[in-house]
């Protein structure tokens, strides 16, 4: 669609429908980095008219990251991080907030922490987390 009909839904508060490549391939996305950024939309996006969801394989294994704009049929490539994922986000008009793009960033590697063993240097990353 145009970009005035894409202005035109966003401003009607319309939910718009976006899935990401999560599974089936042998990408990033069906490496774990799919549902990362599934997990950022839905962080970054929060209260937004958002439908976020992962699907199999969208054939295009060698672009990092892929999304489908269901509004529009549109791929959008190399969606491999939080401020790639927030770029998305600013295209449907949010304003996505620098610092809780640095906290998901944070969030994940305590995450990552916290699962190989390291709970004291998981305490110190979601505690920067939250002082943002």
């Amino acid at each position: 669609p145009s970009l005035l009909l894409l202005a035109a839904t966003c401003a009607a508060g319309a939910t718009h429908r976006i899935r990401v490549c999560t599974s089936g391939g042998e990408g990033m996305c069906s490496a774990g980095a799919g549902l990362s950024t599934l997990s950022a939309l839905r962080f970054l996006s929060s209260g937004e008219e958002f439908e976020l969801k992962g699907c199999s394989c969208l054939a295009q294994c060698d672009r990092g990251v892929v999304l489908q704009l269901q509004d529009s049929g549109e791929f959008v490539q190399r969606v491999n991080d939080a401020a790639a994922a927030a770029d998305v986000l600013r295209r449907f008009g949010v304003s996505v907030d620098s610092r809780l793009v640095d906290a998901f960033g944070m969030a994940k590697r305590a995450d990552e922490h916290l699962a190989s063993g390291r709970h004291v240097d998981a305490l110190k990353g979601y505690n920067r987390g939250f002082t943002l």
